[in-house]
């Protein structure tokens, strides 16, 4: 399980690991109503070693997995990796 905040503190996203589904699972709220965001299923090694890191415009959230930035919509959970 990791989770990090926002640089403006306003959204806390946590990613949680389910080994057995092999996936990795992305959940995301708004720290000042507790309002939930789409939560979806990623790759189960994708930000395993590294904390989610929110962008300062907390639409935005990148995850780093081999050497490679994974890039993803917090609002609709679409993949926008280079």
């Amino acid at each position: 399980l990791r989770l990090r905040f926002s640089s403006d503190g306003s959204t806390v996203v946590v990613l949680d690991h389910d080994r057995s589904a092999g996936t990795s699972i992305i959940r995301h709220w708004r720290v000042a109503d507790g309002q939930a965001g789409k939560a979806w299923a990623i790759p189960l090694g994708i930000g395993m070693n590294s904390p989610p890191i929110a962008g300062p415009d907390g639409k935005t959230l990148y995850l780093v997995a081999g050497g490679s930035v994974y890039v993803y919509d917090l609002r609709t959970g679409e993949d926008r990796s280079p």
